[in-house]
């Protein structure tokens, strides 16, 4: 993750790869401090994946696998 902003309980990330190539994400909860840490502690989990790899990513954040 590169960055992210917080208003009120949505968050905005900005991801990016080494290539240079970023895209841009969203997600909301009850608070956007808490959306942010949520966000920041997934994205450790898939540093360093391959971003094309959508269905491998989801299947290890959504099922711990």
């Amino acid at each position: 993750m590169v960055n992210f902003s917080s208003y009120d309980r949505f968050v905005h990330l900005k991801v990016g790869i080494d290539e240079g190539i970023t895209g841009w994400g969203e997600a909301a909860f009850h608070d956007g401090q808490l959306t942010a840490q949520i966000a920041e502690t997934l994205g450790q989990k898939v540093l360093g994946r391959d971003p094309f790899h959508t269905n491998a990513l989801w299947q290890q954040l959504f099922r711990g696998k």
